[in-house]
């Protein structure tokens, strides 16, 4: 008994130690596959990320410049003049417009090597506006001489016309999903005033819907769901931010003040809406919910502001600012704080995705 009393314990002591083994091994391969996981990421650590650039346009050139107005440095040299500039998703490549003797192109810059290319080649009118599918695949853009709303390929391939509407310096709005395209048509003028209303392009089913809408001309953006707009619209002598479901067709108001709104301009998150608010003489930047919601001042200025673009994380907003000698310049605002910089002098201040 004793004899098989101590065997026990010898083979119970054995197991023990090769578990032991077996666990110190298992351990160890784990500890390397995390190693090996954590070191091959293709994301790395927030801090290692690069800040990502604010393009503008100055006198003709475009220019890129950090958050804080350092890392300068020009893009191109000669664009002419200084209109509106897009982004691809990927931050890759940035679109701006270009005038010829014919008219205006669409061009593309690389902001690594600095190489440029003439997306539309027009031999007459002029293709302007553009604006990116979300996966980065297409552009859509406005054009006259044939007028109307277009599409090409990212490379500039096989250009076309989906609508005969639509207004050339009007930017047209992606939907989330990629299967709508909202934009501007001026439907009339009177006493040298237009009246803008807002329509849809159905990219599967390739039909153009005119929406029962006043718009104010800028650029509609759609909600998350692909299904709502938010736009600005006029009532009553003056522009309101609106949300409008393309399925219900039921419109919201979510600003009701006596001043005009204008320039609503989502969040990346898609959460949260920055516009512009005032009249000539003073003007504020203001961010609120998507329904409305904590509406809130970020910013007063006594000069024009104008197109505000979202920092990727949602933290800063930058918007160029015209004040009343003519001077624009690139502001950067916090939406936390409200507290402000200007970085540059320019316009058309749009953050790298």
């Amino acid at each position: 008994m004793t004899h098989l009393g101590a065997r026990s314990d010898c083979l119970h002591s054995g197991c023990s130690r090769r578990w032991i083994a077996r666990s110190a091994i298992a351990l160890g391969f784990v500890a390397l596959l995390f190693a090996i996981t954590t070191s091959c990421s293709t994301s790395p650590p927030a801090a290692a990320r690069p800040d990502r650039k604010i393009a503008y346009a100055h006198k003709g050139a475009l220019y890129v410049v950090s958050s804080t107005g350092a890392d300068g440095q020009r893009l191109v040299e000669d664009a002419v003049y200084d209109r509106p500039l897009t982004w691809s998703p990927d931050g890759g490549t940035l679109l701006y417009w270009k005038h010829s003797d014919i008219g205006w192109d669409i061009w593309a810059v690389d902001p690594v090597d600095l190489s440029t290319r003439n997306l539309t080649n027009v031999e007459s009118g002029g293709c302007r506006s553009p604006s990116w599918s979300p996966d980065g695949s297409h552009i859509a853009f406005m054009r006259d001489e044939p007028a109307g709303l277009y599409v090409m390929g990212a490379d500039g391939s096989e250009a076309r016309r989906l609508s005969e509407l639509g207004h050339r310096d009007d930017t047209p709005a992606w939907s989330p999903d990629g299967t709508r395209l909202a934009f501007s048509d001026y439907a009339s003028r009177s006493q040298g005033k237009a009246r803008t209303g807002l329509a849809i392009y159905d990219v599967s089913r390739e039909v153009c819907t005119v929406l029962g809408l006043s718009g104010s001309g800028d650029t509609p953006s759609w909600l998350s769901d692909s299904r709502t707009l938010i736009y600005s619209g006029r009532s009553q002598g003056r522009s309101e931010i609106y949300t409008h479901n393309v399925q219900t067709g039921e419109v919201r108001a979510l600003t009701a003040t006596e001043a005009n709104d204008i320039y609503p301009v989502l969040s990346p998150d898609r959460s949260r809406v920055a516009f512009i608010s005032g009249d000539s003489d003073s003007r504020t930047l203001n961010v609120m919910n998507i329904d409305g919601s904590q509406q809130r001042v970020l910013q007063n200025f006594k000069g024009n502001p104008w197109l505000p673009s979202w920092s990727p994380d949602g933290r800063k907003i930058v918007l160029g600012v015209l004040a009343k000698n003519g001077v624009s310049r690139v502001m950067v605002i916090s939406t936390e704080s409200g507290d402000s910089a200007v970085v540059a002098e320019g316009s058309f201040p749009v953050w790298q995705p």
